[in-house]
């Protein structure tokens, strides 16, 4: 993965409607944090973003299937690899992977190394029993440095997957779910993944976006 290199900075940012969830979140969120904001399933828009951001709710092969009807899997993979910054939030945190075996598997983009794996939620002992789906606040733990979580704080998830880097390097943030943790963030270079919803996630998931925009 190339390095996040940038000579100058721009507020211009695409979202990739790949029609998995709604994306009107997303786009007022970033337009409070000051962003220019295009939504786009048009690859050649997607080959001229300054950022990118890869949203998304639903079952991981539906929508790798979307990406690859739309034509935008190369175009991605061209920006990701060319050192523009790539945000994935959920669903497009987990796309970023190698592969899932959500209903059946399927392959992903691969910018990460890793697969995407349900929660082991331990649901045989009544009184410890975790309920799929993840859904609610929960706190993330910061693992390394990085210049878009700075803080230990509370997020919104949505989940029955996690992901599970190849690279324990890659993980920029865990989380516990009853007794399990499990993989909140990760990082390579100039892709980013966020299997919570900052959009959802009141101040402290603006402050993310906010970060993001200013890169």
């Amino acid at each position: 993965m190339k390095a996040f290199e940038q000579e100058k900075a721009s507020s211009r940012v695409t979202v990739i409607d790949y029609q998995c969830g709604n994306l009107r979140s997303v786009e007022q969120a970033l337009l409070h944090c000051g962003a220019e904001v295009e939504v786009t399933s048009d690859p050649q828009k997607v080959l001229n973003a300054d950022k990118l951001i890869l949203p998304g709710v639903g079952a991981y092969p539906v929508g790798m299937s979307h990406l690859k009807d739309l034509g935008l899997v190369e175009p991605i993979l061209h920006k990701a690899r060319q050192g523009t910054p790539l945000l994935g939030i959920c669903l497009g945190m987990q796309l970023l992977f190698e592969h899932s075996g959500e209903h059946g598997g399927a392959n992903g983009l691969g910018l990460i190394k890793g697969q995407v794996k349900r929660i082991q939620a331990n649901e045989t002992r009544t009184e410890t029993r975790t309920k799929l789906p993840h859904i609610g606040w929960n706190e993330i733990t910061i693992q390394k440095d990085n210049c878009l979580l700075c803080d230990t704080d509370y997020f919104y998830f949505v989940h029955t997957y996690a992901a599970i880097p190849e690279d324990p390097e890659a993980i920029l943030a865990s989380s516990m779910y009853g007794d399990v943790e499990f993989c909140a963030a990760v990082s390579s270079g100039n892709v980013w993944g966020m299997q919570f919803h900052p959009e959802n996630s009141s101040t402290q998931g603006l402050s993310i976006l906010s970060r993001f925009v200013q890169l």
